[in-house]
């Protein structure tokens, strides 16, 4: 090889140094050549999780190595379009902002069947009411002019099994008025047109009679949220508090005209009472003053111990007799739906000479439908053809956002177990709608039905959707298979 060659060899090598050098330099620090601007740029990352799992990503219409879950590294920052898809499943597609030096996370994507299975449950001319959990349901069905009760396990998830023998049956012409569950699937309070029992299916049918064992029947029953040995009974202007083991009877409040419209927090029971019934059976100590003396105080009440005094926690200035109440760990939701209103308060009145209205946190006006998560931090309501969406799980409160354009003909609104997720219920279809605020959110129609559709309560687990139906070969309740457990 003589001189001349190896200079131009030399030079040939210099350059490729002078250029792969700092290319490799600048892609061992996570930037990338943009071929759209001639240059190189820093990148970002994204982070995708799914259920199911094990799902396709395709990435500006290419198949990415890996599926879900996935760490995706060295993205061009900019716009790119992402999909998730596995067979029999409604691909999942958007549009996701990269930034650079910046992770972005999809980390809550649900597929939905693409064929939605359905199971019938119960005829057109049977109730049926699903216990919290959707573990059970207890269906009624009339022969003649006698009521029995069926109990149907739902943890099966091929098919639901209805027992063979009736649970219960009502003597003639005794009807069923209500049906609650507890809330931890095992108890039923059944209240008659004449009696009122608590059934144990797992204690070989267990019936206890409340009117034999306290000697009266309330308006109004209800659970307590963690203990279903308590019963807490609203009758007439008088509110009582039942141990079914003990056999105890205990008054928490009388001589009040207070809403039955209860709110419970663990032993905490929260509950609207006119401040001038109130004043004549707990005369004023450290009593928060009402703006109005006719108006509305939040009183709370201790479970555990009912001796203990009351504690006044604030007035309610807008409260009236047909609101729906909602205390949370920080605020005080008011929901006037004859209005159309809804008011937040902080659970703590300011410390404010300032008049009352002037202590809302938030108000809204035109509000059609309003529902909340279990633990009562997020809440989603349908205002204006609007989906909006409040996170109040924060100390500080921040304004609530749009979802979606929805429905205004919408009948119903549920959150998914995960909190990720709401069901939108319309006449004839239910569509769920992301409540992921990461990126824009997605909407999919997973139910579409020729005649009206009714949803059940509890409307989901997870797995499935309970609803009755007016079409198909068997109208009633039935189930709608719409994620499947791995």
């Amino acid at each position: 090889m003589n001189l001349s060659t190896r200079r131009v060899l030399l030079t040939i090598f210099t350059l490729i140094f002078l250029v792969a050098a700092p290319t490799i330099l600048l892609y061992s620090s996570g930037y990338r050549f943009d071929i759209a601007s001639f240059s190189f740029k820093e990148t970002g990352t994204l982070v995708l999780r799914s259920l199911p799992k094990d799902s396709i990503i395709e990435i500006d219409g290419k198949i990415h190595k890996e599926k879900t879950p996935s760490v995706i590294s060295r993205l061009i920052p900019g716009t790119h379009t992402v999909k998730i898809s596995t067979q029999e499943y409604i691909p999942w597609e958007k549009t996701i902002f990269i930034g650079a030096r910046m992770t972005t996370f999809a980390e809550n994507i649900q597929l939905f069947p693409s064929i939605v299975q359905e199971q019938t449950i119960a005829s057109s001319d049977e109730e049926l009411f699903i216990s919290p959990h959707s573990l059970l349901a207890a269906k009624i069905t009339s022969v003649k002019n006698t009521q029995q009760l069926f109990l149907i396990d739902l943890s099966d998830k091929d098919k639901p099994q209805t027992h063979e023998e009736p649970f219960l049956i009502l003597p003639e012409k005794e009807k069923i008025e209500n049906l609650t569950w507890s809330n931890n699937d095992k108890k039923i309070l059944l209240h008659t047109s004449t009696s009122v029992y608590v059934l144990t299916p797992e204690r070989n049918n267990e019936k206890i009679s409340l009117l034999q064992k306290f000697k009266f029947i309330a308006d109004r029953y209800e659970w307590h949220p963690t203990d279903d040995n308590i019963i807490l009974a609203a009758d007439k202007n008088t509110l009582w508090k039942l141990n079914i083991v003990l056999e105890e009877k205990e008054e928490i409040i009388s001589d009040a005209i207070f809403q039955k419209n209860l709110s419970i927090r663990g032993n905490d029971l929260f509950i609207p009472v006119l401040v001038s019934e109130f004043l004549k059976q707990y005369p004023p100590k450290k009593i928060v003053p009402a703006a109005d003396p006719e108006g509305w105080y939040l009183v709370r009440f201790n479970l555990k111990n009912i001796d203990e005094e009351p504690e006044v926690i604030r007035d309610l200035p807008v409260f009236t007799a047909t609101s729906e109440l909602h205390v949370t760990k920080t605020y005080v939701s008011v929901y006037i739906p004859q209005q159309k209103r809804w008011y937040l308060m902080l659970r703590e009145e300011p410390k404010t000479d300032e008049p009352s209205d002037s202590v809302f946190v938030f108000q809204a006006d035109n509000i059609q439908l309003l529902t909340w998560n279990g633990d009562f931090t997020k809440a989603v309501y349908l205002s204006n053809n609007n989906l909006w969406f409040a996170d109040l799980g924060f100390d500080t409160f921040v304004p609530p956002v749009t979802l979606i354009k929805a429905d205004s003909k919408a009948t119903s609104l549920r959150w998914m177990p995960g909190d990720w997720h709401i069901l939108v219920t319309t006449p004839y279809a239910i569509d769920v709608v992301e409540a992921d605020l990461h990126t824009e959110p997605l909407s999919h129609r997973i139910i579409e039905r020729g005649k009206k559709i009714t949803p059940l309560e509890p409307l989901t687990n997870g797995s499935f959707l309970y609803v009755t139906v007016q079409d198909g070969g068997h109208p009633g309740a039935v189930r709608f298979s719409i994620f499947e457990e791995e």
